[in-house]
């Protein structure tokens, strides 16, 4: 009808030829910007207060590293809104938008009995956005999200409110107090009267210059998963040696348990700059990996498992390892290849822990190549659904910010594009709301049976100071409101 209108009101066959394209331009641009399938996510979700009954959590048995028994703390929780863009508006403008509602009681498939903490498989996700992202069961082709997760497509989580900066996580309380940590590996004893952390801390070095140097260390707490942190021993040292792949720098630890065997492994990404000039040393990374039968230690160091193939995407370095033990104690590894112009994740298996570790897909990333747009610090684990990964992407501000991936097999992964998992800001029991300058390692600890989050554990960096430190936040496990049937 535009089109139609300035053909009319025109006085020149120039001047209408010349307004009809530009008119088309701005139609096709808008008309791709709706309806693209870009996977980049929109930076910054808002935060919404809402008031949720506290939902009583039953008694838990003992249970393996990765788990958490630490109750959630109140009743008033804050919550990852949806941020609506442009597209979403647009898509909907004529529709209401299903995800807002809950499912009537008559939705719930007859015969489910199971409590609402245990990841169901009643129902698949087909026909939902983005099959639920494996986090929930579709219902009247709405998700009904598991608890933790919120939004369409049950992409984003849900947070409950943090204690103060200072009461949560990790910072050195010791001699390098002004060197600051990256993140870390969180775990709970058998028991539940500990809580663990295994902690990126930097040597002589900031988050700007990583490479030159940094050790994993182990810190404990007997006040629950949220913290404080203090530490107990230093796990893993640079060796010092030029012949060793870790040799200068130690970070990235993912912890795992083999439940036949009683041991547990530490993964972790090694460099080694005695080899290679400042600017080239981030460059050149391998995977190795410790074993012990105690969080307590004495660790082993049993070497590299992973090292660079040679491809464009991996020419010379590979890191962050996220692990799933599978029931057969094999080992399926996803990790990060980087070079100068090309990054990606891959995926490998090994029918043991020590190797050899086998590249799946034929060697390919599982993304295709995204080039510039940076994915890293991936998390993994499963549940009776399939595989997810947690993981840090650039958005459209090239800003990185929480997104999820998930799949079937292990092999055959799909982004999700909804919405961020999480975003930079935090919210305070304090009423306090910190924007950090960056938020990145995310690690979930899991409930005891591994169906749910029940902390996420992130690296942030302040906008200011440029402090880092490891921060615990608390995840709301109720059923977010408009996603989950009563």
């Amino acid at each position: 009808i535009f089109c139609i209108f300035l053909l009319f009101a025109m006085k020149t066959k120039t001047a209408t030829i010349t307004s009809l394209l530009l008119v088309a331009l701005i139609f096709v641009s808008i008309w791709q910007f709706m309806f693209s399938s870009e996977d980049l996510m929109p930076d910054n979700p808002g935060l919404r207060l809402a008031k949720q009954e506290e939902v009583p959590m039953p008694a838990v048995s003992p249970h393996l590293v990765g788990m958490s028994v630490a109750p959630f703390p109140s009743a008033t929780s804050f919550a990852e809104s949806p941020n609506h863009s442009f597209a979403d508006v647009a898509r909907r403008s004529f529709t209401s938008s299903l995800s807002n509602r809950r499912p009537s009681p008559s939705a719930i498939p007859v015969g489910n009995t199971g409590s609402r903490e245990e990841a169901s498989t009643a129902a698949p996700s087909l026909g939902c956005p983005d099959e639920c992202s494996l986090n929930g069961d579709c219902l009247q082709q709405q998700c009904a999200c598991d608890p933790g997760w919120s939004g369409s497509s049950c992409a984003s989580l849900l947070f409950g409110p943090a204690p103060s900066p200072s009461e949560v996580g990790y910072r050195p309380a010791f001699a390098e107090a002004s060197w600051g940590s990256w993140g870390g590996a969180p775990a709970v004893d058998f028991d539940g009267r500990r809580s663990h952390l295994f902690v990126t801390v930097f040597l002589n070095s900031t988050v700007r210059t990583w490479f030159r140097g940094s050790r994993i260390v182990h810190a404990v707490s007997s006040s629950g998963s949220l913290g404080p942190y203090t530490f107990r021993s230093t796990v893993l040292w640079p060796t010092g040696s030029l012949a060793d792949f870790d040799g200068t720098t130690v970070r990235e630890p993912t912890l795992v348990f083999l439940p036949t065997s009683k041991r547990y492994l530490l993964f972790y990404t090694g460099l080694n700059c005695l080899r290679n000039e400042d600017d080239q040393c981030p460059l050149h990374s391998s995977i190795g990996v410790l074993h012990a039968e105690s969080l307590d230690g004495p660790w082993m160091r049993h070497g590299a498992v992973l090292e660079p193939s040679g491809s464009r995407w991996e020419i010379r370095a590979v890191g962050n390892p996220a692990v799933v033990v599978e029931p057969d104690e094999s080992i399926l590894l996803v990790y990060r290849g980087d070079d100068t112009e090309y990054n990606g994740f891959g995926v490998a298996k090994a029918k043991h822990w020590t190797g050899p570790y086998v590249r799946q897909g034929g060697g390919a990333s599982i993304f295709g190549r995204r080039t510039r747009l940076r994915q890293q610090d991936p998390f993994m684990w499963k549940n009776s659904r399939g595989y997810h990964l947690l993981l840090c992407a650039t958005n459209i501000a090239r800003r990185l910010t929480g997104g999820l991936a998930y799949s079937r097999n292990g092999v055959e992964w799909k982004l999700v594009s909804a919405r961020p998992a999480f975003s930079h800001e935090v919210q305070f029991t304090t009423l306090q709301r910190f924007a950090y300058k960056q938020r990145a390692r995310p690690q979930l600890l899991l409930s005891p049976n591994g169906s749910f989050p029940t902390h996420l554990v992130t690296a942030v960096e302040e906008l200011k100071a440029h402090r880092t430190f490891t921060l615990v936040t608390p995840i709301d496990r109720s059923a977010p409101l408009g996603s989950h049937p009563p």
